[in-house]
């Protein structure tokens, strides 16, 4: 350490900082106070602690800032980003659910009104349907290929596809039952 430039020495120094028991107390609580649960809050704490590892190095640190409330500030925006993506991931599941649970009626021929597949590909067209939208559906729905087979061959993500298939269960749904948020 005698041969490093002041520079190196500061890094040196907030990297041992950031291994502080109080600090990285203060940054658990502060990520609990967002996600509520501790397992989510210490991966939120060691992913911030990354960052803020990488930013030291890329000599991205502050100099009038103090160590333990930057690194606070990385852990709220951290968990601000981990509750985003959760609440995506939930909204994203409870579309996939409710796109294989209309496929099960589809396919258990169970709804009176839902029953006739040929009734639902007739009917696709006048909905207002795009043609692209309308071969995703046909794909997933009668092929029963998988969203991420569709998406890879329609060039979209998977989540592209599950949206798709929203709009166009919705449009049938209120072709069918009158109201696209009746069962929901």
């Amino acid at each position: 350490m005698d041969d490093a430039t002041p520079d190196e020495r500061k890094k040196f120094q907030l990297h041992r900082e950031l291994t502080n028991p109080v600090l990285l107390q203060r940054a658990t609580r502060q990520a609990m106070a967002v996600v509520r649960n501790i397992h989510k809050a210490e991966e939120i704490v060691q992913e911030s602690i990354g960052i803020a590892l990488t930013r030291i190095n890329d000599g991205d640190f502050p100099r009038t800032a103090i160590l333990v409330d930057w690194i606070c500030g990385i852990v709220r925006n951290v968990a601000r980003n981990h509750n985003r993506r959760d609440q995506r991931y939930q909204k994203l599941m409870a579309e996939y659910k409710q796109f294989i649970s209309d496929c099960q009626l589809i396919a258990n021929e169970s709804s009176p009104k839902l029953h006739d597949v040929q009734a639902i590909l007739e009917a696709i067209p006048s909905l207002g349907v795009s043609t692209r939208d309308q071969r995703i559906f046909i794909d997933c729905v009668l092929h029963g290929h998988s969203a991420l087979e569709v998406a890879g061959r329609e060039s979209m993500t998977a989540v592209a596809v599950y949206q798709v298939m929203s709009g166009v269960r919705k449009k049938i749904r209120k072709h069918f039952h009158g109201d696209a948020d009746s069962e929901q």
